[in-house]
């Protein structure tokens, strides 16, 4: 179980994880997630993508940024996918296409999606093309960084996608 506060974009988001099974107990550890920056010449490139299963629409977001937080390239796009992975292998395929484009070698990539990390090691043949797509881009690039950060720390990129998603709703 966990309790999530967060008050703005500025300040971390704080997550509760209780250490009993009664969740009312004091016993808990608290950790803060947040927005970290890269290391010295590095581009981080977060990603997201929210998929809506009734419909399958897809929401992309991307946002590359440099170690003092200054936006360098943001992008957002509506499409469809099949599924809530296709979509988060979408959205990384789209970043690291961008990545190549801007001649960004090092970049380091945060995505909320442990299972895209994950694909890149395994074999799914539902997502076989756009994983070998992610790795040949990967290779491109140098081997990025890939990590994971909750959405809390990948805010950015959450919100932009939505802000894309709420241009298209009118």
């Amino acid at each position: 179980m966990k309790s999530v506060t967060r008050s703005s974009f500025n300040k971390p988001g704080n997550f509760n994880f209780f250490t009993e099974k009664s969740p009312f107990k004091e016993n808990s550890i608290q950790i803060t997630i947040r927005w970290n920056k890269p290391p010295a010449n590095i581009t981080k490139l977060n990603i997201d993508g929210a998929f809506y299963k009734a419909t399958l629409e897809v929401g992309l977001g991307e946002v590359f940024r440099n170690k003092d937080s200054d936006w360098i390239f943001g992008y957002y796009k509506s499409t469809y996918a099949s599924s809530v992975m296709h979509c988060e292998l979408m959205a990384l395929h789209k970043g690291l296409k961008f990545a190549r484009h801007l001649g960004l070698c090092n970049i380091e990539v945060e995505t909320d999606s442990t299972d895209t990390i994950l694909s890149l090691n395994e074999y799914n043949h539902n997502y076989s093309n756009l994983i070998l797509e992610c790795r040949l881009l990967m290779h491109q690039l140098k081997h990025p960084i890939l990590k994971h950060n909750f959405r809390e720390g990948n805010i950015i990129a959450t919100c932009w996608q939505r802000k894309h998603e709420e241009f298209q709703n009118g």
